[in-house]
Parts: structure tokens; sequence; C-alpha cells
């Protein structure tokens, strides 16, 4: 009987450790149920799951790194960049051009244009790219 306790026991965290991860990470809950429920062979299961997976964790990426690509190249630390262009809920202190439901930095990712500099002569340059990719409008007017 304590054998079975022992599985029991080890079943219930299991199941506890994977809940919190899924309550974490919902999107990959899906992705799990359809890879454990397909009776296709393994490798083929495999396949399927990085086609399904690799999309988001693409996108996932690239909003990385353009944050810490404009991070760098408008010389300011990576919190302060990350809520100016891609906060995690509304309201956006910048937004997409337009569209004040969506972040800034989904205009900078849509230009698909380099957001970071390859030398330390392109710096200027790249921060004016950004303040222009992000439509910054001056909050001071000293033109009255």
């Amino acid at each position: 009987m304590a054998f079975k306790d022992a599985i029991d026991k080890l079943f219930a965290l299991s199941q506890d450790a994977s809940g919190a991860f899924f309550a974490r990470y919902p999107e990959l809950e899906p992705l799990y149920v359809s890879y454990s429920a397909s009776a296709d062979p393994i490798d083929v299961k495999r396949s399927k799951l990085l086609a399904a997976f690799r999309p988001a964790l693409s996108r996932l990426r690239k909003q990385q790194q353009a944050v810490q690509r404009l991070s760098a190249g408008a010389v300011v630390d990576l919190p302060l960049t990350q809520a100016l262009v891609n906060p995690a809920a509304a309201p956006f202190p910048l937004h997409a051009g337009g569209d004040e439901t969506q972040p800034a930095l989904n205009d900078v990712l849509a230009s698909k244009l380099r957001v970071w500099p390859r030398s330390s002569s392109s710096a200027p340059r790249q921060r004016a790219w950004w303040t222009k990719a992000i439509r910054l409008q001056p909050i001071w007017n000293t033109r009255r």
C-alpha cells in the first residue's frame, strides 16, 4: 500500500507542476494536448509540434530582440524601453501609428528595418530612426 501512496503522491506533484506551467503559459497547453493525443509516430508528432510552436516562438524572439536593440540604440535601460514600446497592457504610452490599442513595438516589427546599430558610427542615425519609427511626439513645446 505504501508504494501505491507514493505513486499517487508523485502523480499529484506532477499534476501540480504541469498545472502551474500551463497557468503561466496557457498558449502551450493546446499544443501539448494535441501532441500527447496524437497516434502518429514520434518523429511525425515532433515535426507537427515544432511546426505549430515555431511561429509563436519566432514572434516572441523578434519582440525581445527589437526591445533590446531599441534600448541599446536609444541608450536607455531595458525596463524603460519595455515600458514605453511594449507594456503588458493598455494604455500604451507610445502606441502604434493610428491604433491606440496596439503597442508601438508593432510598428517597429512591421517596418522590418534594422533597429540596431552595427557600429558606433551608426548610433545617431539609429536613434533618429527609432524616434521616427514609433512616431514620438514631444510632450513639451518650446515655441508658444
